[in-house]
């Protein structure tokens, strides 16, 4: 019989949830894809959403400058 740890580990405390929220869409999109796993395509999917967030910040305050 094996004793089950009523403790959470650290992988799995506050900061890692959210890491791996943000992550899981990318893995599933590795798997549909079957993309291999290279260290650019890491760098990518890093990257966009923080650009993705920017380009939208940008258009949101050109749209408050104008009106």
């Amino acid at each position: 019989m094996t004793k089950v740890a009523s403790n959470i580990p650290e992988e799995l405390g506050d900061y890692w949830i959210v890491m791996n929220i943000y992550h899981t869409p990318f893995i599933f999109l590795r798997l549909i894809f079957e993309l291999p796993n290279i260290p650019i395509i890491s760098l990518v999917e890093t990257l966009i959403p923080p650009l993705l967030m920017g380009f939208g910040l940008k258009l949101k305050r050109l749209k408050n400058k104008e009106n």
